[in-house]
Order: structure tokens, then sequence, then C-alpha cells
């Protein structure tokens, strides 16, 4: 809270605040500093990238320094880099998203809600970057549907359902498929954030949402009629 009032009372510092806390944000999640990976991805940008981050090694370690890509995450959330949106996208798709395949529940936790805050503020992007989006996001509904954590799935898919800007994204074909095996699951909690997705999504694809829903409510009629008996 500090250092968010900082660069409000100071507006004409705040690129180079931001800059230091990209950095870091930076080296905590792949070991170097942004603008030592920013040539690489502009690289990416415009033809296939030279070589790709391998963060085995680095992630490895995440359990040294947990508490610090938290940190790094949660300011990566909070402060819109409007200055580097170009790169940033990138960034996150090849430095964060493979925290999602951590061991540690809270770091894939973590890793897949700060992707989607980080996607919601970029739906606007031009279409390479919007096929990253899509790309990543399919990742992170994998993890909010299939993951053994359940505390992982509520709060993965928790985010999705909360983050308007992405439906557009969420009411394709196949991501709806996912969502659908979601009202399924073990899990009471699951089931209503799955089935609160399906819902927000039913006006932007009817045709796949609408035979879902209503088998959803007749096997609740189903139930009640039982019960009654």
């Amino acid at each position: 809270s500090s250092l968010l009032t900082i660069i409000d009372t100071f507006p004409n510092q705040s690129r180079d605040i931001k800059s230091h806390l990209l950095d870091f944000i930076c080296y905590t999640a792949c070991g170097i500093p942004f603008f030592g990976i920013r040539n690489c991805f502009q690289v990416e940008i415009r033809k296939k990238p030279d070589r790709k981050f391998d963060l085995k090694k680095h992630a490895s370690n995440i359990g040294f320094h947990l508490e610090s890509l938290q940190v790094a995450l949660r300011w990566l959330c909070l402060l819109d880099f409007v200055e580097i949106s170009n790169e940033l996208i990138p960034f996150v798709t090849e430095c964060i998203l493979p925290y999602l395949e951590n061991g540690n529940p809270a770091v894939r936790k973590i890793a897949a809600v700060s992707v989607c805050q980080i996607f919601s503020r970029s739906v606007e992007a031009r279409l390479d970057f919007k096929l990253k989006i899509s790309d990543g996001l399919e990742k992170i509904l994998n993890l909010g549907i299939f993951d053994s954590d359940p505390a992982v799935r509520i709060s993965v898919l928790g985010t999705l359902a909360s983050t308007f800007n992405l439906k557009p994204f969420l009411c394709q074909n196949f991501q709806l498929e996912k969502i659908t095996a979601g009202i399924n699951d073990c899990e009471l909690e699951v089931r209503e954030i799955s089935l609160k997705i399906l819902c927000r999504c039913h006006d932007d694809n009817p045709g796949c949402v609408a035979p879902v829903l209503r088998t959803v409510i007749s096997q609740l009629v189903s139930v009640i009629q039982l019960e009654i008996n």
C-alpha cells in the first residue's frame, strides 16, 4: 500500500518504480531481470524465438522463495504495466505459466490466478497475443477442472467466473466442454462455480451451453421428485 501511495503521489516517477518492480518480478519468476529477456520476446513477436526459457532448474528451487514469488505476482496484478504491454503477455506465457505444473499447490494457484488477472487486462490485444491468451487460458482451465487439489480447482474457477473480460475466450466450444466436466466434480463448490460460468456464457454460445443446462435442470427435477416420493 505504501508503494502504491508513492506512485500516486509522484506519477512522474511511476514508470521508474514499475521498471524496478518488473525486474524484481522477472528475477523472482525466472532468475533474470526483465531487461535481460525483453529482447528475446521482441524477437518472438516477429518470428520463432531463438531460444525457450528452461524454468525447470529455477522452478525446482521454488520452495526457497515461495513467499517472494507470491509477493512478485501480487505486484504484477496490482500494477498496470501499460508501457511494456507488448512484452508482458509473452513474459507471462513463457515465465509464469510453467508454474502451473509445479508440485506445490500454492504455487499452481497463485500462478493461475495471477495470469488470469493479467490476461483480463489484455483482451484488446492484437491477434497474435489473443492466440497466446487463448492457449494460456486452456492450460489454466485444465488446472481448474482436473487439478488433484480441490482448493486449487475452486480458486482457479472462481477467478475465471469473476473475470468478465475473459468471457469471449471461455465461450469457445472446446473450452465449454471442459467447463461442463466441472459440473460433475466431487466438490459442491466446483460444481456451483462451473454452472455459474456456463450460465454466463449462454448468451454468447447458446448452441453449446443450452443442452447442458437442460440436462442439469432435468437431473435436478428428477432428484426433487425422488425426494418428494
